[in-house]
């Protein structure tokens, strides 16, 4: 991902916080979703989801949410899960 302000907004000074308080929270997991929020002063965790939209937005086509359950709950390397869903 890359970052960079612009003329409307500025990255937070908290961003290196913000960032490592996200990566120890999901060192144990495969796949997580960790909301930060700043006031570029003070940071805050959010919620932590395994899913996007609480799991409301039907993924299509309906095969691949089948195909990607079997991927991500039979130990695959990072990589496969990259090629997969071509990241």
């Amino acid at each position: 991902m890359i970052l960079a302000s612009s003329a409307h907004w500025s990255l937070p000074p908290s961003l290196p916080a913000l960032i490592a308080a996200a990566e120890r929270l999901a060192a144990d997991f495969f796949v997580v979703g960790i909301d930060r929020h700043t006031d570029g002063k003070e940071t805050r965790i959010g919620e932590i989801t395994h899913c996007s939209n609480s799991a409301a937005t039907p993924v299509t086509p309906s095969e691949a949410e089948i195909l990607a359950s079997q991927l991500m709950f039979t130990g695959i390397t990072q990589e496969q899960w990259e090629a997969f869903f071509d990241v």
